[in-house]
């Protein structure tokens, strides 16, 4: 059974759309913007979890908060970024 899509649309300014074109290029395949935007979204809902999950082991001693910050640093995101509420 083939998945049911929907049309989405957005406005991007000409930097976002850059940002992504860059990030384009570096894949082997290439893909389309709008695959592109769907990757990149799929990897940022992945990235909520690994946080908290990380923050736990710093909590819990197993790793140090100094790789925690690292981490965070290297893929560009700021503790700030995220909620304690959720």
């Amino acid at each position: 059974m083939e998945k049911k899509t929907l049309l989405f649309q957005m406005r991007a300014s000409p930097e976002f759309l850059t940002g992504i074109d860059n990030w384009r290029r570096h894949q082997d395949d290439i893909p389309a913007r709008a695959e592109a935007i769907r990757r990149l979204v799929d990897r940022g809902m992945l990235l909520k979890p690994l946080v908290d999950h990380l923050w736990q082991l710093v909590h819990e001693g197993i790793i140090a908060r100094e790789v925690f910050d690292n981490v965070l640093a290297n893929a560009g995101v700021k503790l700030d970024d995220f909620d304690d509420d959720e």
